[in-house]
């Protein structure tokens, strides 16, 4: 079996993955994504995406229904390029920029040490990469840039599946 190096390089027309939860990213009632899919959680400056290239519609479903919580649901899947951030980022004439970066991940920590394969029996998430943002925001800090960054990227994303 031949083993497919994934490429540290994002191109920019490559599909990259977001898995979307209910309440926290999608309004049921408005049935609306919510901006919040886009955005770092406190004290972080990424945001995890599925590369489609080295993966399937349905392992990233699978992956989305699996980081469920109690009173948190999988609703389905939605992609954005890297050209897109690039776009906002040109667009936005204030400090917020972001980009997807390569960052494949084993039990939530990144391996950037060596070269990582699709079929690796060692990684679990050889496929995984970040929308990064240039910086971090504590918690409590007023958000108002980065939301107003995260609403220009919704306009972005591709609906791939919704139930």
């Amino acid at each position: 079996m031949q083993m497919h190096l994934i490429p540290e390089h994002i191109d920019g027309e490559e599909p990259c993955v977001r898995c979307i939860l209910h309440p926290m990213m999608y309004s049921e009632s408005k049935q609306k994504f919510r901006r919040e899919a886009l955005l770092p959680p406190p004290n972080r400056n990424d945001v995890s995406l599925l590369r489609l290239n080295y993966t399937t519609i349905d392992f990233c479903a699978e992956h989305g229904k699996s980081i469920a919580k109690e009173n948190v649901h999988y609703v389905g899947l939605v992609s954005i390029t890297r050209n897109d951030v690039l776009s906002v980022n040109r667009e936005q004439k204030d400090c917020v920029s972001a980009d997807i970066v390569y960052g494949p991940m084993h039990q939530d920590k990144y391996v950037l040490d060596r070269p990582v394969y699709v079929d690796d029996p060692s990684v679990d998430l050889p496929m995984h990469a970040d929308l990064k943002y240039n910086k971090a925001l504590e918690a409590g800090e007023v958000r108002t840039l980065m939301r107003l960054y995260a609403d220009k990227l919704m306009k972005k994303i591709r609906i791939i599946s919704m139930p």
